[in-house]
């Protein structure tokens, strides 16, 4: 059987690189393709609101796309903020240590104490994998 709409398939190709925006386009350029075919659409069973279903998935998808762009970019930044606080604490850690040292250096407890209330734990080093060769 002959189709009426020859070639249409080249119109409606998912493009071959997966990211988000090669995405959106492709589905900004279904809609525009489709809009003047809808009625051919809609002959073959395809809701009459097929369409704006479409453009409303479009925005829902750029949306999310959006707000994990946003929640990337938030959780980039207190990760940074986190750092520069530790470094700040760092810093005023090692001048109290002095500080401590100098005023308590006869009183062996003090010093003690100081210590064990300055002491900063380290995270656990991670150790480095090696991938495995695969087998024959």
């Amino acid at each position: 059987m002959q189709s009426s709409l020859p070639n249409i398939g080249n119109s409606f190709r998912v493009p071959n690189n997966n990211g988000d925006e090669a995405l959106l386009n492709a589905a900004r350029a279904f809609v525009a393709a489709a809009t003047p075919l809808k009625v051919e659409f809609t002959r073959r069973e395809l809701p009459e609101s097929f369409l704006d279903d479409l453009n409303t998935s479009i925005d829902q998808f750029e949306s999310a796309v959006n707000s994990r762009n946003l929640n990337t970019e938030k959780r980039v930044s207190a990760t940074a903020s986190i750092k520069n606080a530790l470094e700040r604490g760092m810093r005023l850690r090692r001048e109290l240590d002095a500080i401590v040292r100098n005023k308590f250096r006869a009183d062996a407890a003090k010093v003690a104490a100081w210590e064990s209330a300055s002491r900063v734990e380290r995270p656990p080093r991670r150790k480095k994998t090696t991938p495995t060769p695969p087998t024959a």
